[in-house]
C-alpha cells in the first residue's frame, strides 16, 4: 500500500508538471493559484513522510520480537547452567 501511495504522489507531481510546461503556471488574479501550490506542497509532503519517517512497529511485531528474545534468554540461562 505504501508502494502505491508512492507511486500515485509521483504520478501526480508529474501531472502538474506537464500541465504547467504545456499551459504555463496559473495566472496571479485568479484563484488558481493557491490550488496548484496546494496540489504540488500536498505530494511532495507526503513523500518527505514516507521517505524520511521510519513508520513505528505494530503491536504484533513487538510481541513477536519480544518472544523471540524471551526464548533466547531461556536458552542461555539454560546453556550456562550445564556448564
Amino acid at each position: 500500500m505504501r508502494l502505491f501511495a508512492i507511486i500515485l504522489n509521483f504520478l501526480l507531481l508529474g501531472i502538474v508538471g506537464y500541465l504547467f510546461i504545456k499551459h504555463g503556471p496559473p495566472k496571479d488574479n485568479s484563484g488558481d493559484a493557491l490550488l496548484v501550490i496546494f496540489i504540488i506542497m500536498v505530494p511532495l509532503w507526503n513523500l518527505i513522510a514516507h521517505f524520511g519517517v521510519k513508520a513505528p512497529d505494530n503491536l504484533l511485531t513487538l510481541y513477536i520480537r519480544r518472544k523471540i528474545l524471551e526464548e533466547k534468554r531461556k536458552i542461555k540461562q539454560l546453556s550456562e547452567e550445564k556448564k
